[in-house]
């Protein structure tokens, strides 16, 4: 036989045994009614987390704080189900961020809406960015299809026009202002357009200097490999007494070359005569060697100026010298600035 749930085991003298152990209950964490979040994003420092119960009791409080007003349509309230909780800046109740403090920040709160009254505002809000919208497409349009120079020509003919109404109607019409808002944000938009473009072409500009320097560095690299390569190969056919080596595509060969080469067994004992010299000589100094050494050196030594660059530095400092430089002048000038 088995024992009844309750009935008193005379075995055990217990009422947990026999098959009748008891299941141990889990034990359910109380939660407070008020939770505080560490949020260091915040300026508060911290977010709170209300339950339901805490946030119906903040809720009659400000709706006793409100006198029973919506806080969007101004209408009073009917019926306790037609309002809910919101925030005066939305996006925080029950979203990631969640705050449910009644003071979040200066000029935000909890505040009691109705339904009707959230329905009016976000019909509203959408209307507005609908419009915002096609403001910003006329504003694109404008600043892509005009140059800055029309842009401004236009902004001045608005401004003409503008002031004519003023004075023969005392003010301007709407679709006036309009359209002069819309070329003062079109300007707004070519003055970033042209921002763009700037920045844009100057990372491009740093990218292709460092892209061809980047070459040339495999360049030489690629040089010296594939000259190491030949003077190996030659150093192996040479070795074996070997002319050439064949292969599917290719033939290695030696071959003469087509004109006599110099090698240098000590480079700093060749005599100057034997050299090419490429110096780099201030005009002072070349002027005062032209005409110390005779005619029929001068004329081989200008004979063979390949180059003669300006020096910036010294026309800059001649002028400042106050002497006078033909076919040359110092001033200050400007440049655009990216900010």
């Amino acid at each position: 036989m088995r024992l009844r749930p309750k009935q008193f085991c005379p075995i055990h003298r217990s009422l947990s045994s026999c098959g009748r152990e008891a299941i141990p209950k889990a034990s359910r964490q109380r939660q407070m009614g008020v939770r505080r979040i560490d949020d260091p994003q915040h300026p508060r420092g911290y977010r709170e987390l209300r339950s339901n119960g805490e946030m119906r009791k903040l809720l009659d409080r400000k709706i006793v704080a409100q006198n029973g007003i919506c806080g969007i349509c101004k209408e009073k309230f009917t019926d306790y189900s037609d309002f809910v909780p919101d925030h005066i800046s939305p996006g925080d109740l029950g979203g990631v961020w969640r705050d449910d403090h009644s003071r979040q920040h200066p000029g935000g709160s909890v505040v009691a809406q109705r339904r009707e009254g959230i329905e009016l505002w976000l019909k509203r809000s959408r209307i507005l960015k609908i419009q915002a919208l096609k403001r910003r497409q006329s504003m694109a349009s404008i600043a892509q299809e005009n140059s800055l120079f029309e842009i401004d020509r236009e902004l001045d003919t608005l401004l003409d026009e503008i002031e004519e109404e003023i004075e023969s109607r005392g003010e301007a019409s709407a679709e006036l202002m309009e359209r002069f808002q819309q070329f003062c944000e079109a300007y707004s938009e070519k003055a970033d357009r042209i921002g763009r473009f700037l920045r844009m072409m100057e990372a491009r500009v740093q990218y292709c200097r460092s892209e061809a320097s980047r070459l040339q560095d495999r360049a030489r690299s690629s040089e010296r490999k594939a000259t190491q390569t030949k003077y190996m190969v030659m150093y192996y056919l040479k070795s074996r007494e070997v002319k050439k080596m064949e292969g599917r595509e290719f033939t290695l060969r030696i071959q003469k070359n087509s004109q006599d080469s110099v090698r240098f067994s000590d480079e700093t004992q060749v005599p100057m005569r034997y050299r090419t010299v490429a110096a780099r000589i201030d005009g002072p100094l070349w002027e005062r060697l032209i005409e110390s050494v005779p005619e029929d050196l001068s004329r081989p030594l200008v004979a063979s100026i390949q180059d003669a660059t300006p020096s910036n530095e010294a026309i800059k400092q001649a002028i400042q010298n106050q002497i006078a430089v033909p076919g040359a002048e110092v001033y200050r000038g400007d440049h655009l600035r990216v900010a």
